[in-house]
């Protein structure tokens, strides 16, 4: 069982050098497909994609059936290598699984993600620089994401599927605000002009 995970782990970071994202995540994904025609041992595999997929969510929860409407080249990437993975997994037939997870944070996390960064200022008696309040992000804790990652791996009715691994309940900016004011009550925070993805 192989698991991709390979790949520019940002949005941010891909949009800013769209060669290295495509260099990454779908060149790394055309490679790896290459090297499993060689490996016939492997029983599955599982990409590891994104919600990012969607784009601007139509509905919330956006289940698995929502329409593929990436806004970005990450999630334009991420996309492109599903229908790779999906294409030679066809071909070869090679039971494959699409899993999505969305926003994860949790310990351990060193890529700068919106969480990583408000806990850090928070912790530091920064202000919150907030672009759009009402960004909604479905966060998913990292146990959770890992959880869902090794069902996509072993579990007997995964092959073929797509699964998004989230909460399965969209958090505002906000909202995140408010839950850390619990523990730094006199959390500040100052509004910034949009900026686009968060």
């Amino acid at each position: 069982h192989v698991a991709h995970l390979a790949g520019v782990p940002l949005p941010a970071h891909a949009n800013a050098h769209p060669a290295e994202a495509y260099d990454s995540m779908i060149r790394s994904t055309t490679t790896l497909l290459g090297a499993l025609r060689q490996a016939a041992w492997v029983e599955r595999l599982v990409f590891v994609s994104s919600t990012t997929v969607y784009g601007d969510f139509a509905a919330e929860p956006a289940d698995e059936d929502h329409p593929l409407q990436p806004r970005d080249i990450y999630g334009g990437a991420k996309l492109a290598s599903e229908v790779l993975v999906q294409s030679f997994a066809r071909h070869f037939r090679l039971p494959c699984v699409i899993v999505r997870p969305s926003a994860v944070y949790g310990p351990g996390d060193i890529n700068r993600r919106i969480t990583q960064i408000f806990v850090e200022h928070a912790l530091a008696g920064a202000p919150l620089v907030l672009h759009d309040p009402a960004a909604r992000l479905d966060f998913t804790f990292v146990e959770d994401a890992a959880e869902g990652l090794v069902l996509a791996l072993l579990h007997p009715g995964a092959p073929d599927g797509i699964f998004n691994i989230t909460r399965g309940e969209g958090c505002s900016l906000l909202d995140l605000v408010g839950i850390l004011r619990r523990w730094v009550p006199d959390l500040a925070i100052r509004a910034a002009p949009p900026r686009g993805l968060v």
